[in-house]
């Protein structure tokens, strides 16, 4: 099999050979009896389209000479869909294979053919460029496609690449074509959580563009597509949690993004990476609390891709961004109290969502987002109250994360969002359908079981095993299965001392024993205090370490003041007043302190008011108190931020305040 890259060549059938031509090595004369298979890619010297028919087709009839099976068999599109991402991924790597061979060959078989071999080799190295670019985005959202099956893939593919690229001297477009492909590896290696394996990658993309800017720095094209590498080396940062450092390439991205969309304002494209940037921003600036800022960014994200969407409706990549775009409108917007707009955004994303799915239904990107959309709206009805539309919302959501789960067992992610949309359901569920609240908590537990069966070195599935059984215990003690739900208490625990005691120093963990401690303690409380002591005791020494550590976690100081809490309880149903007191004066300091920490946080303050209830009642200087706990609230209900079941204790404080102090308890 020959492949011409320059010159002329012609078969001579009188004299059963080529006839002369400076494009035939001189090794090859006269060594074939009949015209050999040979095909013409001179077209291509400088590079091929990535999706040109013509030059696949030669590229087929290369593989299929050398795998010795016909051109329509490695063609042939008839084979199921997951077979055929795998066969496009190892034909492809075939492919390459063979065109890197040939132009290897031709190099070492006659130096004198130095510029042909130079030039085979070039294209080769171009095609290994485009189907790598092509395999990043093909193997992105292939269901059924195991994790590490594509890093497998994708790794063997860009190690080729980089080989090529090594072995030939490299051009502006060849480096260009590198990079962008690097781009396409980076981001589907975000996707699968190989986030070092996806920042190398981009820092090569960025190193490559960089240097091709350096040597044309009026190129627009280069500019943008170093744009795009500083936006997904950002991504990487950003994803490990480096907030700062992805934040700075963000906005350098953004910059240049700009400075070219400003210059050519009809480009849709321009507009398109515009969004981008803008939502990375803005995505940084919420995990990093700068929620004005980041309703600027939003707004202006929106207001772009809405253009672009109603310019190219069919355009679903677009119409994906817009729908991402208005799901984090809605996230902020909740977080800002605003769940009448957050309300609208969600079901705005939702419904192109739904669109998308329907019409790419084994596309797993688009199916996770529909999954995601469904839970969001879904927590945002909980928040408001409507807990039966919250339920329509969950059970929405199941479906597809049950379709993404069962296709590719291996993926720990999407087993594990199975198992959280069980949770979500059996949370939401009335307490009087206990039997269908139990069946969601179980078959999450199953799930993560199996998990952890198959990642034996990882807490994480038992650290989720450990939730399943408290939940499970939960439901079994309000349908009075009091000894069932301690034995599934118990087994909780067993998990949370294990796993605090394998990481002494890892604070979640001990968060976690010191929370089930306090179930064990609530589950006794009625009719064994002694035993409930002893469990609340145990919390209190590890919950008293954790703020001794770290004493400006809110959290931490709020979990010590319930155990505190419970502890007083315990004291006063003994009749030990004095202890009971001495214990609602400490948490009341606790409580004291978060309030004073983050004065508009209307938890803070309304839990600093319940305390000073306690304490009133306790018969700690009750006028002062509940005097001072009516003010919090009574402000905090004149800005509205009581809900319906703390209302009444404004009243209630009222009526105790007006009989004689005596009765003031």
């Amino acid at each position: 099999m020959l492949a011409l890259t320059e010159g002329e060549l012609a078969w001579d059938g009188a004299a059963d050979d080529f006839a002369a031509s400076q494009a035939l090595p001189p090794a090859l004369k006269g060594q074939f009896t009949a015209e050999p298979k040979w095909v013409d890619v001179r077209d291509y010297r400088a590079g091929a389209p990535a999706r040109n028919g013509k030059f696949l087709d030669l590229a087929a009839d290369l593989a299929a000479t050398v795998h010795g099976i016909p051109k329509e068999d490695l063609l042939s599109q008839e084979v199921r869909q997951q077979r055929r991402a795998l066969t496009l991924a190892w034909s492809a790597a075939a492919s390459l294979l063979v065109l890197a061979g040939a132009a290897a060959w031709q190099w070492h078989i006659a130096q004198t053919q130095r510029a042909k071999a130079e030039s085979a080799l070039n294209a080769a190295a171009v095609t290994a460029d485009h189907l790598v670019y092509d395999l990043a985005i093909e193997l992105r959202n292939q269901p059924g496609m195991p994790v590490g099956l594509v890093l497998n893939i994708l790794g063997r593919a860009e190690t080729m690449q980089r080989q090529l690229a090594q072995a030939n001297a490299t051009t502006p477009t060849l480096q260009h074509l590198e990079a962008t492909s690097l781009e396409e590896l980076s981001h589907t290696l975000i996707n699968q959580g190989a986030i070092a394996g996806a920042r190398s990658m981009a820092e090569r993309a960025v190193a490559i563009e960089e240097d091709l800017l350096k040597g044309d720095p009026a190129n627009a094209k280069y500019q943008r597509e170093l744009a795009v590498a500083l936006n997904e080396l950002g991504d990487t940062h950003y994803a490990s949690g480096d907030y700062a450092p992805a934040e700075t390439l963000f906005t350098r991205a953004l910059a240049m993004t700009q400075k070219l969309a400003d210059a050519a304002p009809d480009s849709d494209s321009l507009q398109d990476d515009l969004a981008t940037s803008v939502g990375r921003i803005f995505a940084v600036q919420i995990v990093t609390g700068r929620e004005a800022a980041a309703l600027d960014s939003s707004t202006r994200e929106i207001a772009i891709l809405e253009k672009l969407a109603v310019k190219q409706p069919d355009n679903r990549s677009w119409q994906y961004d817009l729908s991402r775009a208005y799901n984090r409108h809605g996230l902020l917007l909740s977080k800002l109290g605003r769940s009448t707009g957050a309300l609208a955004a969600y079901q705005s994303g939702l419904a192109i969502r739904q669109k998308l799915v329907a019409a790419a239904p084994d596309n797993t990107e688009y199916r996770r987002g529909l999954f995601d959309n469904y839970n969001r709206l879904g927590d945002l009805l909980v928040k408001t109250g409507a807990k039966q539309d919250a339920l329509s919302a969950y059970r929405g959501a199941l479906p597809d994360m049950q379709k993404l789960a069962a296709s590719d067992p291996s993926n720990n992610q999407w087993q594990e969002n199975l198992a959280s949309g069980y949770d979500k359901i059996g949370d939401t569920l009335p307490a009087g359908a206990a039997d269908e609240v139990l069946a969601n908590f179980r078959a999450a537990l199953a799930i993560r079981e199996r998990l952890a069966a198959a990642n034996a070195d990882s807490p994480l599935w038992q650290k989720e095993i450990e939730v399943s059984h408290n939940k499970i215990a939960d439901t079994l003690l309000r349908t009075g299965a009091r000894d069932d739900a301690i034995a599934r208490y118990q087994k909780a625990l067993d998990i949370a001392e294990k796993l605090a005691t394998q990481k002494p120093d890892d604070a979640d963990l001990q968060s976690d024993m010191a929370y089930c401690y306090v179930k064990m303690g609530d589950v006794n409380a009625p009719n064994d205090r002694a035993a409930a002591r002893v469990f609340y005791r145990k919390s209190l020494v590890v919950r008293d370490r954790l703020v001794a550590t770290d004493g400006t976690d809110v959290q931490y100081r709020r979990d010590l003041a319930l155990t505190h809490e419970r502890l007083a309880g315990l004291a006063a149903a003994d009749g030990a007043q004095d202890d009971a007191r001495a214990s609602l004066r400490k948490a009341f300091a606790l409580r004291e302190q978060n309030a004073a920490t983050d004065p508009d946080n209307a938890t803070w303050q309304s839990e600093l008011a319940f305390s000073l209830v306690r304490l009133a009642q306790a018969g700690d200087e009750p006028q002062p108190r509940l005097q001072r706990a009516l003010a919090l609230l009574q402000k905090l209900d004149a800005a509205g931020k009581l809900n319906a079941e703390q209302k009444p204790m404004i009243e209630n404080i009222q009526q105790v305040l007006a009989s004689p102090p005596a009765q003031q308890k």
